[in-house]
Order: C-alpha cells, then sequence, then structure tokens
C-alpha cells in the first residue's frame, strides 16, 4: 500500500523496543543528544559559578529529547 510506514519499533506494554537499524539510530542519536547536553549544560553552570543549578540540564534535555522520540516511536511502531 502507498504510504505505508516502516516498523522501527514494537510495542511491548507501556514502552518501544527498537527492531530496525532506523529505530536503533534514532534511539541512538536521541541518548546522545541527552547526554551531551546534560553535560554540556553542567560544565557551563560551573564555569559560571552555579554548581547548585546543577541538576537543570538533566530534565530539560531529557524532556526535550523524551517527547519527540516518543512520537517517531509511536509514529514507526506495530
Amino acid at each position: 500500500m502507498e504510504g505505508e510506514r516502516e516498523i522501527w519499533f514494537y510495542r511491548i506494554l507501556w514502552g518501544y523496543t527498537p527492531v530496525h537499524w532506523k529505530g536503533w539510530l534514532v534511539l541512538f542519536g536521541f541518548v546522545t543528544f541527552i547526554l551531551a547536553g546534560s553535560f554540556g549544560g553542567k560544565a557551563v553552570l560551573d564555569a559560571l559559578g552555579l554548581n547548585d543549578a546543577d541538576w537543570i540540564p538533566f530534565p530539560l534535555f531529557w524532556l526535550t529529547g523524551f517527547i519527540p522520540l516518543m512520537m517517531i516511536a509511536h509514529r514507526h511502531s506495530r
């Protein structure tokens, strides 16, 4: 059928498991984004002398990475 989407993830209980190389690539990309943003944000805050604000980058980058990842997984899942 025309317009049929590729299956990159399988839905298992409340989560998604990658089953295609594109699914693994998307997951790896978002995990890299979240970790780089968290560690980079922590380094910037430390350089600015804001040691008490070290917790801020992780939830900020986690939410901005997790929500699009779930949307992509839902779109390309069975």
